[in-house]
């Protein structure tokens, strides 16, 4: 099976990002997933849009990282191959008004926050 995931950082209140945390070990957050390659590299600069609701933002950011994943999942019959995009909030701004978005929605569902338009 192969995956890919466009990936934003796990948006930390900052009080919390302030903690001295490996960061390589800082969650990420999917913000789409695919099951083609989109063929992003790192330093390409990208448009993402979250749809919540009625409503919608866009911000920039610029992909920092691709990260290659191979999981052996012993109770399916076929292996895992996942692609991570990793990508950079290019505006402070932007990543303070994805947070409050993110806040303002009912952490233990997901309901109403479909990122990048798509609904599971």
């Amino acid at each position: 099976m192969f995956q890919y995931f466009v990936m934003i950082p796990s948006l930390l209140e900052e009080k919390d990002a302030d903690k001295d945390v490996d960061q390589e070990k800082v969650n990420s957050m999917q913000v789409a997933k695919y099951n083609f390659n989109l063929g992003l590299q790192v330093g390409d600069d990208i448009e993402l849009i979250l749809h919540y609701g009625d409503e919608c933002f866009s911000f920039g950011g610029k992909v920092v990282k691709i990260l290659k994943v191979i999981e052996n999942d012993k109770e399916r019959l076929d292996d895992i191959f996942r692609i991570e995009a990793h990508v950079e909030i290019s505006d402070k701004e932007d990543f303070v008004k994805v947070r409050e978005i993110l806040k303002g929605l009912n952490s233990s569902s997901r309901s109403g926050f479909h990122p990048m338009g798509f609904s599971s």
